[in-house]
């Protein structure tokens, strides 16, 4: 019933925008001075007022940016999960989608707040949504808005070359080296690659290994062998042999601590460079 309402009352909704109404003309300000990182911490502060989240009292703030090919059915997603999370918030179209402020009156973790607003959060389907980091002060806002954005952007664009590792709901926290690096020039991203994955790389190309994507597979599954023979489809075995080879053309191990932080940041620019169009915006 409660869902029915919703999408009745959306539609009137969106013609209340320049009255006011849910996603009004003011709301609607306030997010794209926010995207564009153009609003000063005071006027933050009385906007979000005028739009009825009164700063005072607030304990963290928190951003969703949402993707639907229908902006009434993304506004009305929105409101439905802050009706269910029972928080108090705003909602408002805008570039490339619909965007949510939430003030929660207590500290929550991230992924909690997630589950509370009922987004889908089944691993293997294209990301629809982004929550972007709490925050506990004000002037912060803007920035877990832009983050859950620029998340939510990144997560479609390497969707397709990672489709079983990317969730419909991603939170920016668990992005933010790909929001770093995606920065950077790309021909820095390909001394990264080059520098860390050289050897690894050139095996691949006149032998066929593997063995970039085994190591990719072993970082993500915790450097568990076991997970990542299943999700490489592979014997428990063939990791071992792969990893073996990879340690003797790397001369370290993949499980050593100093060096797992390096592999996975041009792991990233790897994927980064892959679907990276020729002019990046």
């Amino acid at each position: 019933m409660a869902e029915h309402a919703a999408q009745v009352f959306a539609p009137a909704l969106l013609r209340l925008a320049d009255r006011g109404g849910w996603v009004g003309r003011e709301r609607r300000e306030l997010v794209e001075g926010l995207l564009g990182d153009a609003l000063p911490p005071r006027e933050v502060a009385a906007r979000l007022t005028v739009c009825g989240l009164v700063p005072a009292g607030t304990a963290a703030w928190a951003a969703i940016a949402l993707s639907r090919p229908d902006p009434v059915q993304a506004v009305t997603t929105l409101y439905e999960g802050l009706r269910a999370c029972g928080g108090r918030g705003l909602v408002s179209d805008g570039p490339g989608g619909a965007y949510a402020l939430i003030a929660l009156d207590r500290p929550t973790h991230i992924a909690e707040l997630a589950a509370r607003l009922g987004l889908p959060t089944a691993a293997g389907h294209e990301p629809t949504a982004a929550l972007g980091p709490l925050v506990r002060d004000v002037a912060r806002v803007g920035h877990s808005l832009r983050a859950a954005r620029d998340t939510l952007r990144l997560a479609r664009r390497v969707y397709p070359i990672r489709p079983t590792g990317v969730a419909e709901t991603v939170l920016a926290d668990d992005w933010a080296l790909e929001r770093l690096l995606e920065g950077l020039p790309p021909e820095e991203l390909a001394d990264l690659v080059e520098d860390q994955l050289g050897p690894l790389l050139a095996a691949d190309a006149t032998r066929g290994t593997g063995l970039v994507d085994t190591l990719e597979a072993y970082l993500r599954c915790g450097c568990s062998k076991t997970e990542t023979a299943g999700v490489l489809f592979l014997r428990r075995q063939s990791v071992h042999q792969r990893l073996a080879l990879i340690e003797s053309l790397l001369h370290v191990s993949p499980d050593a601590p100093d060096r797992q932080g390096p592999l996975r940041a041009a792991l990233t620019a790897r994927d980064l460079l892959t679907t990276r169009g020729p002019n990046p915006t």
